[in-house]
């Protein structure tokens, strides 16, 4: 990706754009065998996507632990909600799958109805759809949905029996042992997280909360079939990490509010889907609760399915799992006083205090820093050193000012040049600063309107970046496109010069 003018020709005429180098580059030859390779590459360029994502600054990972946790808190209340709802509508299996279905169709007709009123919703909702198409997403990263499904009907078949405040420390359980082998394999969108002891003892200090919660409820003379009961929340809990790391990757290639779109129709077919098979199960339902409060658990789940789509990439799925549980725990309590006296009491305050110490200690610099994953193809991140001129430069900031010039050109945000390049940029042979940068971003996107650009590969040493992107022409990402290579030299957290080259092209830029 060029920082200046590269081309801007058509597919079969010759130069490709690329938003990094200010002279001009020669790439229809690679774009001429596009159309032989097809499609079928999108998916190496998705994996290698989760593999490098773009690392989120320090203020957004000092934000995004209270947002986490304020997650959590909304799941409590809709865990509360649902399971009343739930109680309202009937008993048994089918009060609790017809709750699910009711919550989570409330919620899919809020969407739609907010949909022509809000920009996003819009773009999001064509977008989710092409995406698919275009095999930007896979069929997979789609079925988020019928997790989140099972996991709201578990709201309503486990919580009024167990309580809310055990449901959440079940949910802890199955949440955290799967968000770690999530993190492992890099299903969710922070890449792939190695497993180390900080994040072996959060987890075990999450299952051991789930397991003194089962068992001061056990003590206080409940009976046995509560341990049953609360199997349902630990395996949906297992089910939501998997969830949000899916929701996560679709977050990042259509946005948020479309992931949750996306998730909520998924969803509601498979509750309505549920809900017809549970006529034959045990359970009734009696009639329609006329409690306006009851039908907010859906509101409740969008923001939370919004919230998690995008704090995913930040921390991992095994910290935001952690923190959602605590914001879950300790609001549970709160929940239960201020609503009216429900099925069961409020778990007691030490598996309380063991789920915050496994959220202390999962966030932990060596719990959310990426590592070699053994035996596969994790990211490690380079160590940081001096360069021969200038002021030290952590590899995670300079990794981050290379992506975020590349998120800038793609967002057609082109006075965020102003803040990316530094205002004696230059580029190699020619040169031009911030201006030309301008004015190159300009000209490329009239030529060209839908011109993107994707990363594929990013290396760190020193204040040297280099990058490795594909330009796509026309909007779309399914082809082959134009792989441009670039080095970056940042000085004074901006981009002081670049060189660069393109496949049919390896001559310096």
């Amino acid at each position: 990706m060029s920082t200046g003018v590269v081309g801007t020709g058509t597919a079969d005429s010759g130069p490709a754009p690329s938003p990094a180098s200010t002279g001009a580059t020669n790439t229809g030859a690679a774009d001429n065998n596009a159309a032989d390779t097809g499609p079928a590459d999108s998916g190496a360029r998705t994996d290698a996507a989760a593999r490098h994502p773009a690392l989120p600054g320090r203020a957004v990972r000092v934000l995004s632990v209270p947002l986490m946790v304020v997650a959590g808190g909304l799941l409590a209340v809709q865990s509360e909600v649902n399971g009343r709802l739930a109680a309202g509508l009937g008993a048994g299996p089918r009060a609790g799958i017809a709750a699910g279905a009711v919550s989570v169709g409330v919620g899919l007709l809020a969407l739609l109805a907010a949909t022509p009123l809000v920009p996003a919703l819009r773009r999001g909702a064509a977008g989710f759809a092409v995406a698919l198409r275009e095999r930007r997403l896979r069929p997979r990263d789609a079925v988020g949905g019928v997790l989140g499904a099972c996991f709201v009907a578990s709201q309503g078949l486990a919580a009024p029996v167990v309580g809310v405040a055990l449901f959440s420390v079940a949910v802890t359980a199955g949440q955290a042992c799967s968000a770690l082998l999530v993190d492992h394999v890099g299903l969710g969108p922070a890449g792939r997280r190695a497993v180390d002891g900080s994040r072996v003892a959060a987890t075990a200090l999450a299952v051991a909360a789930a397991g003194l919660g089962a068992g001061e409820r056990l003590v206080a003379g409940v009976a046995w079939t509560t341990v049953l009961v609360t199997a349902v929340p630990l395996a949906a809990g297992a089910g939501l990490s998997v969830q949000q790391a899916l929701n996560g990757r679709v977050a990042r290639v259509v946005g948020p509010w479309a992931a949750t779109l996306g998730n909520t129709a998924v969803g509601l077919v498979t509750l309505l889907l549920a809900l017809a098979a549970g006529m034959f199960v045990t359970g009734r339902l009696d009639g329609v609760p006329d409690d306006p409060v009851l039908y907010v658990g859906g509101l409740l789940g969008l923001a939370f399915v919004a919230l998690v789509s995008w704090l995913a990439r930040v921390h991992g799925v095994l910290v935001l799992g952690l923190c959602v549980v605590a914001g879950q725990v300790l609001t549970a309590g709160a929940v239960q006083a201020a609503l009216p006296p429900g099925p069961a009491a409020p778990t007691g305050p030490v598996p309380v205090a063991l789920t915050l110490t496994g959220v202390l200690v999962a966030l932990r610099r060596g719990a959310h820093r990426r590592g070699p994953v053994p035996g596969g193809r994790g990211v490690a991140e380079p160590a940081v050193r001096r360069p021969a001129a200038g002021g030290l430069v952590e590899d995670s900031d300079a990794r981050r000012l290379a992506l975020r010039m590349h998120e800038a050109f793609n967002a057609r945000d082109v006075a965020a040049a102003d803040g990316i390049f530094a205002p004696d940029f230059h580029s190699h042979p020619l040169r031009g600063g911030v201006d030309a940068v301008k004015a190159a971003w300009t000209a490329m996107f009239a030529a060209d309107p839908e011109v993107r650009t994707v990363v594929e590969d990013v290396l760190v040493d020193g204040d040297r970046v280099a990058l490795r992107s594909t330009v796509h022409r026309g909007g779309g990402t399914a082809g082959a496109g134009t792989t441009v290579l670039e080095v970056f030299r940042v000085a004074g957290g901006r981009i002081a010069e670049l060189w660069g080259a393109t496949a049919a092209d390896r001559s310096p830029r």
